[in-house]
């Protein structure tokens, strides 16, 4: 099994990436402009993908690390 380069910093992701908000609107506004499902590949913790949600859209998250999609 591949090791999990993610893995030691899964737990911090969301405390830093809560400054970093300057292109969720867009994501979104293009998730819902798209009329349909979308797929996020390399969702992470769901930094995008769950405001995409609670816009209505629903969306498909795959990423290659366990630990980043348990938090």
């Amino acid at each position: 099994m591949p090791i999990d380069p993610y893995q030691p910093i899964a737990g911090l992701y969301d405390t830093w990436s809560r400054t970093v908000v300057d292109d969720v609107d867009f994501y979104v506004e293009e998730a819902v402009a798209a009329g349909g499902r979308v797929v996020e590949l390399g969702v992470g913790t769901g930094r995008i993908a769950v405001p995409t949600a609670l816009a209505g859209v629903r969306v498909i998250g795959v990423d290659f690390s366990p630990a980043m999609l348990e938090v």
